[in-house]
């Protein structure tokens, strides 16, 4: 693995400056407006590197802030929200209406005073 520094020249139009600028400052979701000021701080010509290191309140890895300007290149404001079907599946999962009836008994049990059978 390198140290080399990774530049990517990201021409924003004022227009794509703005919205970032909306997310950055308002989008509910936290992970939005860390992206948005990744985004923004590479468009001011910093290395992809030190703002993954230094610019953001976690550190990243080069390689994702890296990810974030190529989704939102091709893709938009869009690409930069979190992908469906990301994180490990449930290895089981009890029909729901199993989970609901065994909640029902476990309630009733701890609120009765007769012994249990």
């Amino acid at each position: 693995k390198t140290d080399k520094m990774i530049v990517i020249d990201i021409r924003l139009t004022q227009t794509a400056v703005s919205e970032l600028e909306q997310v950055l400052v308002s989008h509910p979701k936290p992970y939005m407006r860390e992206r948005a000021s990744a985004l923004l701080k590479v468009a001011q010509g910093n290395y992809i590197k030190d703002v993954s290191q230094n610019g953001l309140l976690v550190k990243r890895d080069a390689h994702t802030v890296g990810k974030w300007i190529h989704r939102y290149q091709t893709e938009g404001i869009e690409g930069l929200y979190h992908r469906k079907g990301r994180g490990r599946k449930a290895s089981f999962s009890p029909p729901e209406s199993t989970r609901s009836a065994r909640t029902v008994i476990n309630d009733r049990s701890a609120q009765s005073d007769e012994p249990r059978l």
